[in-house]
């Protein structure tokens, strides 16, 4: 049946349609009043003006039963200004969509489900926040990255890695292990006490770096001699176990405060240290005749820094005020 000839309304008409005959608006209904119609193909090929013809008004295409496609047969939708969708408009092509390097406004919306965002081959990529606004990058719905309009960067409980130089300057070559202020006081007991324990991460520490660690403690007036400080490594945070680093036992009942220092250079499966029993402040002397102890430490494995104090009279006290580790990796 063709929809020139019958004698319908389907344009609007009582009497016989020409193909010759200009159509400004076509206003098609399906509906199942006659029959169910699957598919209506229109042939514009000849009617007047050529195979391409505006459409002016509405063309709408569906009955109350179902909607139906549109098909332009491969060819070119042109001079649309508005497509408006009723709920969610799914495009669903094949290849690309390719908006011909006009802009995408999508002004207060937002982009979904985006797994991957890249740039043309070797053109810069570039995201910016307009006017003062910053540019913040979340996971999980938290910001972790923010990037002021002023240009100040802040993390958020971030950690930065795999970065070599920042303008210019090393990074990653010196990192603070632990530092803290304890305020840990031992008295009570003539026992060796854990006061203070900090994690190492496995693998932080590797061959050839060296370690830099500093602790003070302060005494009370008044006491007797006979305090150790101990330093010690484990892989838990205890002294069953542990491996001694260092040892100062005070002998002098008028001091009031103390601060050890010691290095370790990292040799691989051992690390070298000043004789660990060898009761000593410092081991930064230029010339001594204490020997240097080689301790086996598996820095593959995460390691905890222990700090221990032992009181030589139940009644005295000791208190760890500071704790400073510096690692400088190998270069």
């Amino acid at each position: 049946m063709s929809i020139f000839k019958k004698k319908q309304t389907l344009f609007g008409k009582s009497e016989d349609c020409c193909d010759e005959q200009q159509i400004s608006q076509i206003n098609l209904r399906l509906d199942n009043a006659e029959a169910d119609i699957d598919q209506l193909e229109i042939d514009v090929s000849n009617l007047s003006g050529g195979g391409s013809q505006d459409l002016t008004q509405v063309l709408s295409v569906g009955n109350s039963a179902g909607t139906y496609d549109i098909d332009v047969n491969d060819n070119d939708l042109l001079d649309v200004n508005t497509i408006t969708a009723i709920g969610d408009l799914t495009l669903n092509p094949v290849g690309s969509i390719n908006c011909n390097g006009k802009t995408i406004d999508l002004t207060g919306g937002e982009i979904h489900k985006v797994p991957l965002i890249h740039s043309q081959n070797n053109v810069d990529l570039v995201i910016e926040g307009k006017g003062t606004a910053d540019l913040i990058l979340k996971t999980n719905n938290v910001d972790r990255i923010n990037i002021t309009d002023a240009g100040v960067t802040s993390f958020n409980s971030c950690v930065l890695t795999g970065v070599s130089t920042i303008n210019g300057v090393s990074v990653n070559k010196i990192i603070n292990l632990a530092s803290a202020s304890p305020n840990a006081t031992h008295t009570g007991d003539t026992n060796n006490t854990l006061v203070y324990s900090k994690l190492i991460d496995a693998n932080v520490v590797g061959t050839g770096d060296v370690i830099n660690i500093e602790l003070k403690c302060t005494i009370p007036s008044s006491q007797s001699a006979g305090k150790s400080i101990r330093l010690y490594v484990n892989t838990s945070a205890s002294l069953s176990g542990a491996t001694l680093l260092a040892t100062y036992t005070s002998t002098n009942a008028s001091f009031r405060y103390f601060e050890i220092n010691r290095i370790i250079n990292v040799e691989g499966a051992t690390s070298a240290i000043i004789l660990t029993s060898a009761s000593l402040l410092s081991d930064k002397a230029l010339a001594g005749t204490t020997a240097i102890s080689d301790v086996s430490i598996d820095w593959t494995v995460a390691q905890y820094i222990i700090v221990a104090i032992q009181l030589g009279n139940s009644g005295d006290s000791t208190t760890l005020r500071m704790v400073n580790v510096i690692l400088n990796k190998t270069v």
